[in-house]
């Protein structure tokens, strides 16, 4: 049991290498403007998941303070969602130009 999980997550790793590898010079073959939205893309997408995922540590860096379980929830599905729909969004029009 305990090699079969090894090979799982060594053939995981690889694969997500071999993925961000590809993804990487697909990257650079972009014009300047199409990397500039895929910048864009990416950092929406990172502050998604983080307010997602932490919802009261990035609150806490717009001054919200003692925010409560429906703020939370608020903050996680406003905020996280948006921006990661918003990061796909930009992240799909990069690619179709």
């Amino acid at each position: 049991m305990k090699q079969s999980l090894y090979h799982l997550r060594r053939l995981l790793v690889s694969h997500s290498y071999e993925q961000l590898l590809k993804l990487l010079v697909w990257a650079l073959r972009l014009r300047k403007r199409n990397l500039l939205v895929l910048m864009f893309a990416c950092s929406c997408i990172a502050c998604g998941i983080a307010f997602a995922f932490w919802p009261v540590p990035m609150a806490a860096l717009f001054d919200f303070r003692n925010l409560s379980p429906i703020a939370e929830t608020d903050i996680r599905s406003y905020y996280g969602g948006m921006l990661v729909a918003l990061g796909l969004a930009l992240a799909i029009l990069a690619r179709s130009e």
